[in-house]
């Protein structure tokens, strides 16, 4: 059974304080490219051959999924699909500046991006499915998530006292 989350007072340690600013400090000290004047110039980061092959893969794998879905939800994936690299290249640059990849974009960073991307997607998914629903789902709706709440299984019995009412 689900349980309702309570206020604490708990704070965030100071060691892990000091290591958060540590490492946004280190991101903020990355250096640009050769600067063209005064404007400072975005370097360009690569992918590892590995990296890239996985890429291609989702990409292509979700340009395929962006075909079966209705016109709004492609207007959300499309987003996605950039943020997706943009997700990449965040969790490279933190693990680079704490030393742990090279220079380019790793297998483990892609592998990390492409689980975030398919989370926000499925949550697009969830919630299109939400708004666009007619009141015959959304209380088969209701139900799923009463189920999903207590478990994952129920008896008719159980359902009926404790159940979602209408």
């Amino acid at each position: 059974p689900e349980t309702a989350k309570r206020w604490t007072e708990q704070h965030v340690s100071a060691s892990v304080d000091r290591r958060m600013a540590s490492l946004i400090k280190k991101l903020v000290d990355l250096e640009m490219a050769n600067r063209v004047g005064e404007r400072p110039v975005p370097i360009l980061v690569d992918f590892t051959p590995d990296a890239h092959a996985l890429w291609k893969e989702w990409y292509n794998f979700h340009a395929k999924r962006q075909m079966q879905v209705d016109d709004l939800q492609k207007a959300a994936y499309a987003k996605l699909e950039g943020y997706c690299a943009r997700f990449a290249l965040l969790f490279h640059l933190v693990r680079h500046v704490r030393q742990e990849t090279g220079e380019e974009i790793d297998l483990e960073s892609m592998q990390i991006a492409i689980g975030v991307a398919e989370w926000f997607i499925h949550e697009t998914a969830r919630v299109y499915m939400i708004l666009l629903a007619d009141a015959e789902d959304q209380d088969l709706i209701s139900l799923a998530e009463w189920v999903h709440r207590h478990g994952g299984e129920t008896t008719a019995t159980a359902l009926h006292r404790r159940g979602p009412k209408k």
